[in-house]
């Protein structure tokens, strides 16, 4: 999720410390351009650890400087 809370996408797996991430269909062209998800048509994207601010039980949460 974005720092505010809003939801960006599902963890579909993780590696390392990477996590792959399916994202929401209404995504802001924003959001994917500061995460580095601007190609078109791949189902999943690397989400970077150093893109993350925390883990929770809720999910993961950006970092609100990206």
């Amino acid at each position: 999720m974005s720092a505010d809370g809003d939801m960006i996408g599902t963890v579909e797996n993780v590696k390392g410390d990477r996590a792959h991430v399916r994202p929401d269909g209404s995504l802001a062209t924003s959001i994917r351009q500061k995460l580095g998800w601007e190609k078109e048509g791949e189902e999943t994207y690397e989400l970077h650890s150093t893109s993350v601010d925390e883990f929770t039980d809720d999910g993961i949460r950006l970092k609100r400087s990206l």
